[in-house]
């Protein structure tokens, strides 16, 4: 369980908040050094079935040896769901010990949930030296955060 003023702060971000086009996030990303560059990643698109997709080549590429991120979308009860690492999720609390340090780039950003929690996930797989990250998309094209 998150503390109060956390929940209150991704509740502030808008659950469906949105905002065409990439500049936000390429700021943000560019503000948290570029996290992104530092590990392959795996994109999954399509109409359905990309969760499973993830899930599965986020077994796969774990059992060939590789250090896996994934980041997947929505969450069912809490947003620590949507990052693994090493096949793990993080707890409620190493969610927040892990964001409380970004909340002040997401704040001057005005970011959305979802660009807030996909640069979270990737900053995430960067800091703990993910090989190879599969990334479900969000609402898809060429616009997209992910």
């Amino acid at each position: 369980m998150f503390s109060a003023d956390f929940s209150q702060f991704l509740d502030s971000l808008g659950m469906f908040g949105w905002r065409l086009g990439l500049e936000n996030i390429r700021t943000i990303m560019d503000r948290l050094g570029d996290p992104q560059r530092q590990f392959i990643c795996v994109h999954v698109a399509g109409s359905n079935g990309k969760g499973s997709v993830s899930h599965f080549l986020e077994a796969v590429f774990r059992a060939a040896g590789y250090r896996t991120g994934l980041y997947t979308s929505p969450h069912l009860l809490t947003p620590a769901e949507r990052v693994r690492i090493a096949g793990q999720t993080l707890s409620d609390a190493e969610f927040e010990r892990r964001m409380r340090p970004l909340l002040p780039v997401f704040e001057q950003q005005q970011a959305t949930y979802f660009e807030a929690m996909t640069a979270f996930a990737l900053h995430c797989f960067a800091g703990d030296d993910v090989e190879i990250a599969i990334v479900e998309t969000g609402l898809g094209g060429r616009l997209d955060a992910t």
